[in-house]
């Protein structure tokens, strides 16, 4: 791929051309998190789960049940994406019988 801005070798200014077909898979993965409020009522601590968001794209973890420090290990594979794009986590908890409930986002 070329580009006004590259020069004979090939490189940008800011760093090399990528061809879409040439871009190496982003793999993301979300083992858990720690110290999540408890968001439940009752003796039930909260039902985390986590959203994974790139490029309009949405990935969602499993429901960890009953707990305020969630072992998730999910692992997802994209090449759906640019270099430069931001990656936006965000933690739920999981309400049967309200909305659920923002326990924290980055």
């Amino acid at each position: 791929v070329a580009s006004p801005q590259a020069g004979a070798s090939g490189m940008a200014m800011d760093g090399p051309i990528i061809a879409d077909d040439q871009k190496p898979p982003l793999r993301i993965k979300v083992l858990g998190g720690r110290g999540f409020r408890k968001a439940d009522m009752g003796p039930f601590k909260g039902d985390p789960f986590c959203v994974v968001e790139v490029s309009g794209q949405r990935w969602q973890t499993p429901v960890a049940k009953n707990t305020l420090e969630p072992v998730w290990n999910f692992e997802i594979d994209t090449t759906e994406y640019e270099l430069g794009d931001w990656l936006h986590f965000t933690v739920w908890d999981r309400d049967h019988v309200t909305k659920d409930d923002l326990l924290g986002k980055c």
